[in-house]
């Protein structure tokens, strides 16, 4: 079986090629019209003529100001044109008391009186803001105080308010006494516990025995094993530190 084998194209034999040489061969050889002429003699440049350029146009000076007929600016002063009738009385009170679709309501109506009153708003916004403070601080009291138990329930609030309002009221005493109470102990632990520490510098010579309080020495004087005569029924009482003098400070300039 032959195999087939693909000829390039530039060896092909070019039979249009041949035709156009032997045309010009036989008619522009021939013939001195369909010669082409010498590189010399083209002219490229177009012969047309050129086009003008557009003048532009300039509008006459005017002698004086003419001002526009309709000004950028709406004039206020101006009176308000209106075409047609002149509206009556009648006409206006219906406009001013009628209620349209999607618009606030009319000047001088109930619910115009309501939205713009200032002093009802605020009323509102403080009575509100009241309200949410005296529940929170009736929840934390019944979540955190000893004596809740002793509160009047939600249901004799309805049943029995004056009786309530006297329980709420008493139990509340209680809680600020216990409060007090607590307040005055955590004080007096605290001052216990700054005695002990000044006796310990005291003890270990840190601070000087003259000037300090009377329960410092009575602490002092137990940590050494001294016997201390005591009146019965005296209460020490604490010293107040004596007022140290302030040093002046130095400024730059006098300012700083």
């Amino acid at each position: 079986m032959a195999s087939s084998v693909s000829i390039p194209r530039f060896l092909l034999p070019q039979s249009h090629m041949l035709a156009r040489g032997a045309y010009y061969r036989l008619f522009v050889a021939t013939n001195p019209v369909h010669r082409p002429l010498p590189i010399a003699y083209l002219r490229h440049a177009s012969t047309s003529k050129p086009i003008p350029k557009p003048i532009p146009r300039t509008l006459a000076k005017p002698e004086k100001f003419n001002p526009p007929s309709h000004p950028s600016r709406l004039v206020k002063s101006a009176p308000i044109r209106q075409y047609g009738p002149a509206i009556t009385e009648e006409e206006k009170e219906i406009h001013r008391t009628k209620q349209y679709p999607h618009m606030p309501p009319p000047k001088g109506s109930l619910m115009d009186r309501f939205l713009n009153n200032k002093v009802l708003h605020m009323m509102i916004t403080l009575g509100v803001l009241a309200f949410f403070a005296g529940w929170t601080f009736v929840l934390d009291f019944r979540a955190n105080s000893p004596f809740a138990g002793t509160m009047p329930s939600w249901s004799d609030w309805f049943r029995h308010p004056l009786d309530s309002l006297a329980r709420s009221g008493s139990t509340f005493k209680l809680h600020v006494l216990h409060e007090s109470d607590v307040t005055a102990e955590r004080r007096a632990r605290a001052i216990n516990e700054t005695m002990k520490t000044k006796a310990y510098r005291v003890m270990h010579n840190l601070e000087p025995l003259e000037g300090q309080p009377t329960e410092v020495k009575i602490l002092v004087a137990r940590m050494r094993g001294e016997y201390i005569e005591s009146t019965p029924g005296e209460t020490p009482q604490i010293e107040p530190p004596a007022p140290q003098p302030k040093k002046p400070i130095k400024k730059w300039l006098g300012i700083w």
